[in-house]
């Protein structure tokens, strides 16, 4: 997918391209983009990296988008398909991990991410879509058609490694 549709007058000549995250991501500031969210130095080695990606599948995709004039990647976003009993054995897609890097921001990036996690998970049978967002990106979601349903709840594991009170 190649895109040059960019509603901020700084990138408006810049081509931009989603493909799915590769083994090369891990030294092209991939992890300088998590970091922009997480607030976290990346601890994965590069070993680690590389099994991660290679165990990604149809129904993990985490997709970037580049900036190809710049060379920079831009934003991510990660789908998960998840096959139900329920629903006549639908599947469901759920949307994580969303983010824009800082310069990119408000420029129409979030959305290509969102259109294109929408037309996959359409091509996967999904019938319905679960965003998982923080309180303060729910009017993203809802400019993208999302509609709030219900309440996330979340347990934390290890009681040293707390991500959602970052």
């Amino acid at each position: 997918y190649y895109y040059n549709i960019v509603m901020c007058e700084n990138y408006k000549n810049d081509t931009f391209k989603i493909r799915s995250l590769n083994i090369s991501d891990y030294t092209s500031g991939y992890f300088e983009l998590l970091h922009q969210i997480t607030g976290d130095e990346t601890t994965l080695s590069q070993t680690q990296f590389e099994q991660f990606v290679q165990n990604l599948g149809e129904d993990h995709v985490v997709a970037i988008i580049i900036s190809v004039t710049r060379k920079k990647i831009v934003g991510t976003i990660s789908i998960i398909i998840e096959p139900k009993l329920i629903h006549n054995g639908c599947n469901v897609a759920h949307f994580e991990d969303i983010i824009v890097h800082t310069d990119f921001r408000c420029c129409g990036i979030g959305k290509m991410l969102i259109d294109f996690a929408v037309d996959y998970s359409t091509f996967r049978g999904c019938n319905s879509i679960v965003a998982d967002c923080s309180s303060h990106n729910t009017g993203f979601f809802s400019a993208c058609g999302f509609i709030p349903n219900g309440t996330r709840m979340t347990q934390c594991i290890d009681p040293n490694i707390n991500i959602w009170l970052k």
